[in-house]
């Protein structure tokens, strides 16, 4: 009968925590209610124990939930410095000098310089970058970059938006599209948005003309950071190289179509 009785107030215990309403998030506080204790012969060190651990067993389970929304809100962390992967290379030629490096490869930051041909990056955050020579640009971060000359587009998923590109003459936010940056000998800079929307920002060097600018699809600008000019040009994606997209086409009954 003594052991019945204890099963039945943990029993209880369990159920009232597990109704208890708290939240990590907005900094709410953390409310735990408990049950009026009542007298009892039953009770003991070993039932506030168990108490103790369900309520902590609920807590914890909503904690990791949290911190699961977290890792999938932020952008991944770069394991061990990588940044980025090399997708595919098609007549790649590197310059002497820079690092050269082989398909499926992992990349860290820092400089690389293609003489010719076009190569695809995969970046840790989702982002896909083509890149054609003759180009020099740097790998910054899982979620940036910054071309130095030559021309790239990128094709970024929902969950890799906020992606950068920066050049000597803007800084070009990516907001969910597919876009395409070049850069000249002279460092002028063209942003050609092929979907979606992208954010540019002029460098300082451009002084007054700083403000952000929304371009949309098929928008396009060019910013001149040696004359100071900024001006709207007709967008050309054919111009670009540009990164393969694969498809996910779901098929009835959940098996592949020859």
């Amino acid at each position: 009968r003594k052991a019945f009785w204890e099963l039945t107030e943990l029993h209880g215990l369990v159920h009232e925590a597990e109704k208890t309403r708290w939240s990590a998030q907005d900094g709410e506080i953390v409310e735990v209610r408990s049950r009026p204790r009542t007298q009892g012969w039953w009770r003991g060190p070993a039932l506030g124990w168990a108490a103790a651990a369900a309520v902590l067993a609920v807590i914890g389970a909503q904690m990791w939930r949290e911190a699961q929304r977290s890792t999938i809100l932020s952008s991944p962390p770069s394991p061990n410095g990588f940044v980025a992967e090399l997708r595919s290379a098609e007549q790649a030629v590197w310059e002497s000098g820079s690092a050269a490096p082989q398909v499926r490869e992992a990349l860290q930051a820092g400089l690389l310089e293609l003489r010719s041909g076009t190569i695809e990056l995969s970046f840790f955050n989702g982002a896909t970058v083509a890149v054609r020579g003759p180009a020099r640009w740097r790998l910054l971060a899982p979620d940036r970059m910054a071309l130095e000359s030559g021309r790239l587009s990128a094709d970024v998923p929902e969950r890799a938006i906020g992606f950068v590109v920066e050049t000597p003459a803007s800084s070009v936010r990516d907001l969910g599209t597919r876009f395409g940056v070049a850069v000249g000998a002279d460092r002028v800079t063209e942003t050609h948005v092929f979907e979606g929307a992208v954010d540019v920002t002029p460098s300082p060097a451009m002084e007054e003309l700083t403000r952000t600018r929304r371009l949309d699809a098929s928008g396009a600008l060019e910013l001149d950071p040696a004359r100071g000019a900024v001006r709207t040009i007709m967008a050309d994606q054919s111009a670009f190289p540009l990164p393969e997209r694969i498809e996910s086409i779901p098929v009835p009954g959940g098996d592949f179509e020859p």
